[in-house]
């Protein structure tokens, strides 16, 4: 046993490297980091409930301007839970344009639940 003694430390440093480098491969952002407006568009249109929460999350470190843009262009996008989220988020600003634009959805989105709730 005392052979095999002055192995174990190396051991176990090889495997905690080996361990972290691992993790360090599937991290794709690291944590309070900021995404892109693209980024974002991405993951509120995703499948996944985890990105579309991220995405919610990472809003309001965008600028005004570009949150108000990228909210926009998803009223347009053909699936009705896509436009509710953005008319939740478009709700929360003060901007004439996101006013606007809720009114517009409000008057003539296909889905009437997201007319409800742009109202």
């Amino acid at each position: 046993m005392k052979r095999f003694a002055g192995f174990l430390p190396l051991f176990l440093a090889v495997a905690l490297v080996a361990g972290c480098g691992s993790v360090d491969k599937t991290v794709t952002q690291k944590p309070g980091g900021s995404l892109t407006a693209d980024q974002i568009k991405a993951k509120l249109t995703s499948g996944k409930f985890s990105e579309k929460l991220e995405a919610r999350k990472q809003l309001e470190k965008l600028p005004p301007a570009d949150r108000l843009s990228l909210l926009t262009g998803l009223l347009g996008d053909p699936k009705p839970a896509n436009r509710l989220v953005a008319v939740t988020e478009l709700k929360k600003l003060s901007d004439p344009k996101a006013k606007e634009a809720l009114q517009k959805t409000a008057a003539g989105d296909a889905d009437a639940e997201v007319r409800a709730a742009a109202k």
